[in-house]
């Protein structure tokens, strides 16, 4: 797959993730994509780190996502869109596996 074809790919996969959290009221601040692509907020007592990826959670993804530092009321995830939806990994500030969808 060319390049361009999976930058295509993952512009839908995050359009679609923050489609998904803006359904459930969540405020989207854009990132850097350096390692995070976007932060969901909901209300004023959780916040969201989201990374988005396509095909595969790779040990790469889990490394860096569990570098990033977090507060206590913020989630660091790996959302991974897949043919019918996407599969997340969620880490707490100390990189306990809180969910995995």
């Amino acid at each position: 797959m060319s390049e361009e074809a999976i930058k295509r790919r993952i512009r839908y996969a995050k359009e679609s993730a923050k489609k998904e959290l803006k359904q459930l009221h969540h405020t989207i601040t854009n990132s850097d994509n350096e390692i995070i692509c976007f932060t969901a907020t909901f209300g004023s007592f959780l916040e969201r780190k989201i990374r988005v990826i396509v095909d595969k959670i790779t040990d790469n993804d889990i490394e860096l996502i569990k570098k990033y530092n977090i507060i206590s009321n913020q989630t660091k995830e790996i959302w991974c869109k897949k043919e019918d939806g996407f599969e997340c990994k969620i880490f707490d500030k100390d990189n306990n596996l809180l969910d995995h969808l």
